[in-house]
Parts: structure tokens; C-alpha cells; sequence
């Protein structure tokens, strides 16, 4: 399985969810500047730039996940591994996708991986997906994934609507270290609403 946006933490929870499964390769393609963050958290085979995408191995078969939406690179990777490539899935939003003119093998429409109507149905399954020890997986294997990212990342507050929007600005402009993650009150004190937690609380508990 072949990652973009090998930085970002969705697809680091991809990677960890992969390698528990005994994937036998797992890579990752990311920009140089965060290549050597990448390649230390230990959690792909192998992690390339995406300036060499020439240096991908192109002798297994692959299915490429596309974090980054992006159309060139896609093409890019599609003549690098040729028939080895069995699927191109894209997962970022939309709206950031950036298209190329002229692309090959390139799907008219996106898959819908994620919507209201099917969360409200797999809400109404909640019961019957309870008895094949879903719940029951995702307790023990999601502590033991936030206590290995815990040497990798670290958790910054965010409070008030300015905060907020230059940590924003900064996630969208690519300038934020993928060493760290963000908990947001628009609470300029950080002072929760009636009933809710206080923020330090919210740290403590993603962090388990």
C-alpha cells in the first residue's frame, strides 16, 4: 500500500492499522522537509519524497492511497508502477483536489467513502456491530497506537477565534510541523461552556 501525505495523522493511523494487520508493505511518500519525521515513527517499510517518485520499486503489485488529491502526482505514479498498480483510491477532500489536464486512467467520479445517510445507518447497526468485537479490537488497539504516537507528537492548545484562525492558516498553507496536534476551544479564555470539560481534561484524555 502506497500512502501520500505520509505525515498527516489520518495517514499514520492507516499505516499503524496496516502494519497490525501483517501488511507486508507499507510506504510512504511525503515532501522532504518531512521525510526524516516520517521515517522515524517507524511505521512504513520504506519512505520516499515525492520528488523520487522514479526510486519507487516497481516490481509489486500496489494500491495507492491519495491523501494529498493531487492529479499530477497520481499520473506520475500511474506511469511509474504501469500495470502494477491496482487501485487508486482518493481520500482527501475534495475540494483541495488538484486536477491535471490530459490524465490517463483517471475515474470520472470520486467514490463516496462517507456520508449522513450511511452514518445514520451504522448508527442504527450500532447493535449488531457491537457482537463481532469491534468495540471490544478498537479498545485495546487504539491506546496502544496514541502511546506510540506520543514519542512523535505533541498536542498544542489553541484557544480564542484568532488562535484558532492563524492555526488554521498555518495547516492550510503546509506550514505546521507534522510533530504536532491541535485541541481547539474558541473559548478566548479556554473556558469550557456549562457542563463541558475543561482543556487541560481534553488533552489529558486523548492522550489517554
Amino acid at each position: 500500500v502506497l500512502i501520500s501525505c505520509a505525515s498527516s495523522k489520518t495517514a499514520l493511523a492507516l499505516a499503524y492499522c496496516l502494519r497490525m494487520r501483517g501488511m507486508r508493505y507499507v510506504v510512504g511518500l511525503t515532501s522532504q522537509e518531512h521525510l526524516d519525521f516520517v521515517q522515524s515513527t517507524d511505521l512504513y517499510h520504506e519512505v520516499f519524497a515525492y520528488d523520487h517518485i522514479d526510486d519507487l520499486p516497481s516490481s509489486r503489485t500496489i494500491v495507492y492511497m491519495d491523501f494529498k488529491c493531487d492529479g499530477e502526482l497520481r499520473q506520475r505514479i500511474t506511469a511509474r508502477m504501469g500495470t502494477n498498480l491496482m487501485y487508486n483510491m482518493v481520500l482527501g477532500p475534495a475540494v483541495f483536489e488538484k486536477r491535471m489536464k490530459g490524465q490517463v486512467f483517471e475515474k470520472r467520479a470520486r467514490e463516496v467513502l462517507f456520508d449522513e445517510s450511511s452514518w445514520r445507518e451504522r448508527r442504527r447497526m450500532v447493535a449488531e456491530v457491537t457482537k463481532t468485537g469491534r468495540n471490544e479490537k478498537l479498545r485495546d488497539s487504539f491506546p496502544a497506537f496514541v502511546q506510540k504516537m506520543r514519542n512523535h507528537v505533541k498536542l498544542r492548545k489553541v484557544v480564542g477565534m484568532d488562535g484558532f484562525r492563524d492555526m488554521y492558516d498555518m495547516v492550510h498553507s503546509n506550514a505546521a510541523p507534522p510533530s504536532e496536534a491541535y485541541v481547539c476551544s474558541l473559548h478566548e479564555d479556554g473556558t469550557p461552556a456549562e457542563g463541558g470539560e475543561a482543556e487541560g481534561a481534553l488533552v489529558d484524555e486523548i492522550w489517554g
